[in-house]
C-alpha cells in the first residue's frame, strides 16, 4: 500500500510537474518532500525543525517511514489533497515511557571527577545500543500515553526470546538512560495497550 502511495505521489510531483514549493513551513506542518534518502521519491512528511539545522533547511518525519531526513526548502511541495486522503499515515511516531537520557545534549555540563561528559559521544553510544536491540525485530508496544498529535509513550517489550525482555529497562541498566517512575518487572495487559511493532526501519537522526 505504501509502494502504491508513493507511486501515486511520483506521478503527480515529478510526473505532472506539480512544483507549488512550500517556503517558510511551519513546524508540524503536513507537506510533501522529495526524499535524497528515498532515491528521489515524493514522500508525505511531517515538518519537525525549521532555521535550527541550517539557513534554507529543515528536518521532515517521513510519516510512512517513520524516519528523519534534513532537506531543503526547496524539496517541499505544498499537499495535493489526492495524496493524503489515499491511505493513513503509516508510521507512528514513539518514545520511551518513564525514562530519560542520562546525559541529554541540551542541558549544562556534566563532569565524571575532573573530565567533562561528552554529550554527543555519550548520545551516539545510547543510540547504537538501542537499534542493536530492536533493529530488524518484533517487539511488543504496551502504549502507556498518547500525545497530542498522536505520537505515543510506550514501554518496549523483546519478545525473540521465551522471557520478553524489557528495552527501557535495559536501558537503564546499561546506564544509557534514567528511569522518572518504576518500571514493571514483567509485561502485562493492564493499564495500557499492546501492539506488534515491527522495528526494521534504522533512523540514523
Amino acid at each position: 500500500a505504501v509502494v502504491s502511495t508513493q507511486s501515486t505521489g511520483n506521478a503527480v510531483y515529478k510526473y505532472r510537474g506539480y512544483r507549488e514549493t512550500k517556503y517558510y513551513p511551519a513546524i508540524g506542518e503536513i507537506v510533501v518532500v522529495k526524499s535524497v534518502a528515498g532515491n528521489d521519491n515524493y514522500r508525505r512528511s511531517r515538518v519537525t525543525e525549521t532555521d535550527e539545522v541550517g539557513e534554507g533547511m529543515c528536518r521532515v518525519f517521513h510519516l510512512d517511514f517513520g524516519t528523519f531526513e534534513i532537506v531543503h526548502e526547496k524539496s517541499l511541495r505544498v499537499m495535493d489533497p489526492a495524496f493524503i486522503t489515499e491511505l493513513p499515515f503509516q508510521a507512528v511516531e514513539m518514545f520511551l515511557a518513564d525514562v530519560r537520557p542520562s546525559y541529554p545534549i541540551d542541558t549544562e555540563p556534566v563532569f565524571v571527577g575532573t573530565d567533562e561528559v561528552k554529550r554527543q559521544d555519550e548520545a551516539t553510544v545510547a543510540r547504537q545500543f538501542f537499534l542493536e536491540k530492536v533493529s530488524g525485530k518484533w517487539m511488543v508496544a504496551k502504549v502507556i500515553e498518547r500525545r497530542p498529535g498522536g505520537s505515543l509513550c510506550v514501554h518496549l517489550w523483546d519478545c525473540n526470546t521465551d522471557n520478553y525482555v524489557s528495552i527501557n529497562k535495559e536501558l537503564v541498566e546499561k546506564g544509557h538512560a534514567e528511569t522518572l517512575y518504576e518500571l514493571p518487572e514483567e509485561l502485562t495487559t493492564d493499564c495500557g495497550t499492546l501492539a506488534s511493532v515491527s522495528s526494521y526501519q534504522h533512523n540514523s537522526d
